[in-house]
């Protein structure tokens, strides 16, 4: 399943949990089960939104949710919401913030359970 933000819907987190309020349809993830964030970046600025966080959340068949980093909640979600659910890779976060070509940067990765 995709889920894209857009700016009239609302992200954050609330009790360990990534609650999403789209205009279909709301949602509730465990942040426990977190398997991936990644940004990815494009060729496309500074004309267009060319950041993209995309957070692959859930077992089994995980959703992916995907916020381009113009959305108004996008800075306090990375800066200030994920970081109380998992460690991110800030060095990743910043090279991508200065990135001009279409490349993904892992900022968290589950370790795999042994």
């Amino acid at each position: 399943m995709k889920i894209c933000i857009e700016n009239e819907d609302t992200v954050f987190i609330k009790n360990n949990c990534i609650e999403i309020h789209t205009e279909s349809e709301d949602y509730c993830f465990d942040g426990s089960e977190i398997q991936e964030i990644n940004i990815i970046t494009s060729a496309m600025g500074p004309f267009y939104d060319d950041m993209c966080l995309a957070i692959e959340i859930g077992k089994g068949e995980p959703a992916v949710v995907f916020i381009m980093s113009e959305h108004p909640l996008y800075s306090s979600l990375l800066f200030d919401g994920l970081k109380q659910l998992v460690e991110l890779n800030y060095k990743a976060v910043i090279e991508a913030s200065s990135c001009t070509e279409e490349k993904l940067f892992p900022i968290y990765r589950r370790e795999a359970e042994v």
